[in-house]
């Protein structure tokens, strides 16, 4: 019975999530084979009389203030600080980056292909709801490793060579990882 509901559980997490799995592979491989994608920057000109004011926890609405302000479309979910600068965010979509300087400010439009786009859905930089998506996804693809070895280990005719290609595999991460 442990066998039956442990091969159900592989095949209908495994057949739904081969999609996702897929495009992860492809965005994760292309990142490592150097195709990163690129992105269209086009710098805005900022406004001196504008006086763009974060302190603490108002940052986002800073932003919308200052994108308003631009007339441009301000959709995106939340922001993110990295030194003297601020990103919108998802990154997988166009977004903004706003560099501060003393008084004054630069805003850069960053539009990303599509490689770019894939690059940074990998990288969690996408929609909330498709960040959901992924840690749904992490959990399918555990299930769906411990039912493979549940059906590998509960067939006696390959348990023992089962035990050893995951012994090997534990043993080659374990020598490039650490």
């Amino acid at each position: 019975m442990l066998r039956q509901n442990a091969a159900k559980i592989h095949l209908y997490v495994a057949t739904f999530l081969a999609p996702i799995i897929l495009m992860i592979s492809i965005s994760g491989g292309l990142y490592l084979f150097g195709f990163k994608g690129t992105t269209e920057n086009t710098v805005i000109e900022s406004d001196s009389n504008y006086v763009f004011n974060i302190s603490g926890s108002n940052s986002e609405q800073a932003v919308r203030d200052l994108l308003n302000h631009h007339d441009l479309e301000s959709s995106f979910e939340y922001v993110k600080q990295g030194g003297n600068s601020l990103f919108t965010r998802p990154t997988s979509e166009d977004s903004f980056v706003i560099t501060r300087k003393d008084d004054s400010y630069s805003l850069t439009k960053v539009e990303p292909d599509l490689i770019k786009t894939l690059v940074e859905l990998h990288k969690g930089h996408g929609p909330l709801a498709f960040k959901t998506l992924q840690k749904l996804t992490a959990i399918g693809l555990v299930l769906i490793l411990l039912t493979g070895m549940i059906l590998a280990l509960s067939n006696k005719r390959n348990r023992k060579t089962s035990l050893i290609t995951m012994g090997a595999g534990f043993a080659l991460f374990l020598a490039l990882a650490f």
